[in-house]
């Protein structure tokens, strides 16, 4: 999965059925025993597969700046549902959102962010 993955719904779509696939694909195998030696890796990389398409369609959150400077965050699956919430949001100054500046939150994102008000 890369940052593309979040951009848009069409993008969230295909990762979707790729991981899928790999999923449904390591569930036949592991269920047929094709590689009887290796079934406990199987599994493992099975769960992280679940895992990360749970991921990919949960809502998390989202850091963004404001062209006149400062930042905010807002919650949504993907980059675009980001976008729109903020606008709708702070519809009396849409235009000073910067829409190029959204990014999925990471602790370490955030927790500079947050560093601006000490």
């Amino acid at each position: 999965m890369t940052k593309e993955t979040y951009n848009n719904p069409k993008s969230l779509k295909e990762a979707n059925e790729l991981l899928l696939n790999q999923i449904n694909g390591l569930a036949v195998a592991i269920e047929n025993s094709f590689l009887p030696n290796h079934t406990e890796a199987l599994s493992k990389i099975l769960e992280e597969k679940r895992s990360l398409r749970k991921y990919i369609n949960s809502r998390k959150p989202w850091n963004f700046n404001f062209k006149s400077g400062g930042w905010n965050s807002t919650v949504a699956v993907t980059k675009q549902e980001a976008i729109e919430n903020s606008i709708k949001e702070y519809e009396e100054s849409p235009s000073d959102i910067d829409e190029y500046t959204f990014r999925v939150a990471t602790s370490e994102d955030t927790n500079q962010l947050l560093s601006l008000f000490y």
